[in-house]
């Protein structure tokens, strides 16, 4: 023992004592120096968990997210708008109805679990408005260039010049003397007193009225029940008289209802008696025992160029003999 621990050249302790009959020593190819740990193999092991480890998770959350998108809710939106506009002209009465409807249907559909939204909304608006007025514009004037009432055609027909408002310095426009049957070119001076102006005289069907002296004025029958005043320009507008006998002696709203129907028409007066007149001022209707009166601004466009001469036109119409 002591020549092998000489050998090796290890020190020998000092109180070391050797019973060389008790020693017993191991061959030396049983002997290995410094032996090293074998655990490659426990490391392969753990990474290969691991791996199984990491795939089992993607695997789980692949699954979960189809899970999750084959469970989503199906969403079905259905919308239904209805917009309904009636518009009815009756008489005097113009009914404008509004109807909506607006549907709006959700469905959500789970795999376990059922969920079905439906919101119904039924809105009706109904406006009802009377109006007794079938055109409120009356027709357009055409060109007046000192804004006198007067168009620039009428200025010709009465003389007066297209610069002045007032002809004859008396405070009144050339347009309202028209109107009130005055000469605009003399003040005070009536207008039948002018020679601007004519007085046709129908005895026949017994009436009389103002007519421009430059007009034409053509009977368009024998019997003179249709008359009309044509001016002297190319407009192609006209005044026109038209007489019918009353047959039954019906009232001024019947002869309305048979002559115009469901036309809107206001209250007027001519010679101080009944009349209807349409509200675009063109036509105007009147009744008697015997006859019925029809006075029409025919336009031949929307430019009325004579609208204050056909205003004169009916304040200057009068009745001969009043009984008729």
């Amino acid at each position: 023992m002591a020549e092998d621990i000489k050998k090796t050249g290890e020190k020998m302790p000092e109180d070391f004592l050797v019973n060389e009959g008790d020693l017993h020593v191991m061959p030396k190819k049983f002997v290995v120096l410094n032996p090293k740990k074998k655990d490659s193999g426990a490391r392969g092991i753990i990474v290969f968990f691991v791996l199984i480890f990491v795939l089992l998770m993607a695997l789980l959350g692949g699954g979960y997210y189809w899970l999750q998108q084959k469970n989503k809710p199906k969403d079905t939106n259905t919308n239904v708008n209805q917009n309904t506009n009636q518009n009815t002209n009756i008489g005097n009465e113009n009914t404008n109805s509004n109807v909506n409807i607006n549907e709006n249907t959700n469905s959500n559909a789970n795999v376990n679990n059922a969920n079905n939204n439906q919101n119904n909304n039924t809105n009706t608006n109904t406006n009802i408005n009377t109006n007794t007025n079938e055109n409120p514009n009356p027709p357009v004037a055409a060109v007046d260039t000192d804004s006198d009432g007067l168009t620039d055609l009428e200025e010709q027909t009465y003389q007066t010049d297209k610069q002045i408002v007032d002809s004859d310095k008396d405070g009144y426009s050339d347009g309202d003397e028209i109107k009130n049957l005055y000469n605009p070119l003399a003040s005070g001076q009536k207008l039948i007193d002018s020679g601007l102006v004519i007085r046709y005289t129908n005895d026949l069907y017994a009436y009389e009225i103002f007519s421009p002296a430059s007009w034409l004025v053509k009977a368009l029958d024998d019997s003179r029940q249709k008359i009309e005043f044509i001016p002297d320009t190319s407009t192609s507008e006209l005044v026109r008289i038209e007489v019918s006998e009353n047959v039954g002696q019906k009232s001024l709203v019947d002869w309305q209802k048979t002559l115009y129907g469901t036309q809107a028409m206001e209250n007027f007066k001519i010679d101080n008696q009944a009349a209807l007149r349409s509200t675009d001022k063109k036509q105007v209707l009147i009744v008697t025992p015997s006859y019925v009166y029809t006075i029409v601004y025919d336009l031949s466009n929307d430019d009325a160029n004579f609208a204050t001469t056909f205003e004169m036109m009916l304040k200057s119409f009068k009745f001969v003999n009043p009984g008729v």
